[in-house]
């Protein structure tokens, strides 16, 4: 049966649904989409608010193999404080192939704007760039580690540091959080946020029925992401839970954990497993599903209902710790 878009939503794409789509990329063909999806990111940012009381600087954490891992931090002018407090690790959208932290830039200077916290950037090596799984994570690792040991200098309190992945970004947040607990990283991450998270390499076995022709993200672009990420493991039975968080058997002892989905993602039916296992193994779970909207569409249409309630759920929850 088909699912429909909705219908607000609907109006706002309506112009995009009108052009002639282009002939499907390759699988594997990386470059693609980095020429067709990157200046399209760079888009949907423009649009962004702007952030006068937002500065902007980069500092850099050391990865296991000495390369100056770049951080974005997006701190107030207007807001100090004398006590440290909490922060956001922000893990960009992107397929593990695509975008940077340069690109997501505005939305993570307005997280630090709706939020009044600090926000951290990170940017994390991409799979094409000779760098698959583990080394985006360990990026990802050595970012929260540098963001505890150097808290007082940075005024925020490392008991507080809470991760906020997109897509791609949700990969790495969920996998962070699974690699701290079992490597006994204390203090663990306050909470961990994920936003239409990219979790389970099988996922390209099945579309969901009456969705298909809705994908934004299709099953060639997450046959393309994970194979660049897994290389030849991808499809095995020999795949780290720490590079797909879908795998993991054990979901135990995490920190409080935000999933935001929209009803016609291609990550929709992992993302709502993922949650529910999530509950069984104990944890603080918070899932919202928005029916008719397709993967990251409050970047498409930022002022439709859809999106301003995921505003609203995402900001009280990374407000909450």
């Amino acid at each position: 049966m088909d699912v429909p878009y909705d219908p607000e939503f609907l109006r706002i794409i309506q112009p995009m649904l009108a052009m002639e789509e282009p002939p499907p990329l390759a699988v594997g063909d990386i470059e693609g989409r980095q020429a067709m999806v990157n200046p399209l990111f760079r888009m949907m940012m423009s649009h962004q608010p702007p952030t006068p009381d937002i500065k902007q600087t980069t500092i850099h954490a050391t990865a296991k193999d000495g390369h100056q891992i770049p951080i974005l931090a997006f701190e107030h002018t207007t807001i100090t404080s004398s006590s440290p407090g909490p922060a956001l690790l922000f893990l960009h959208a992107g397929g593990l192939i695509l975008g940077s932290a340069a690109d997501f830039a505005p939305q993570a200077a307005n997280l630090a704007a709706a939020t009044g916290r600090p926000v951290y950037s990170i940017e994390y090596r991409l799979a094409p760039s000779k760098h698959p799984y583990p080394v985006p994570l360990h990026d990802a690792l050595a970012a929260f580690e540098y963001l505890q040991h150097n808290a007082s200098e940075l005024n925020i309190d490392p008991a507080r540091i809470g991760l906020y992945g997109l897509s791609a970004g949700g990969n790495l947040a969920a996998g962070l959080a699974l690699l701290t607990r079992d490597q006994r990283v204390s203090p663990p991450p306050a909470a961990c946020m994920l936003l239409y998270p990219m979790l389970d390499d099988r996922t390209v076995q099945a579309v969901p029925a009456g969705i298909a022709d809705k994908l934004r993200w299709k099953v060639g672009d997450n046959q393309t992401g994970w194979g660049a990420y897994l290389g030849d493991k991808y499809g095995t039975d020999g795949v780290d839970s720490y590079a797909a968080p879908a795998r993991a058997t054990d979901l135990s002892n995490l920190p409080p954990v935000y999933i935001d989905i929209g009803g016609l993602d291609l990550f929709t039916d992992e993302a709502m497993a993922f949650a529910q296992r999530l509950l069984r193994a104990g944890n603080r779970v918070e899932l919202h599903v928005f029916p008719g909207v397709f993967h990251s569409w409050e970047l498409v249409a930022p002022g439709i209902e859809a999106s301003l309630l995921a505003a609203e759920a995402r900001i009280k929850a990374a407000t909450r710790f």
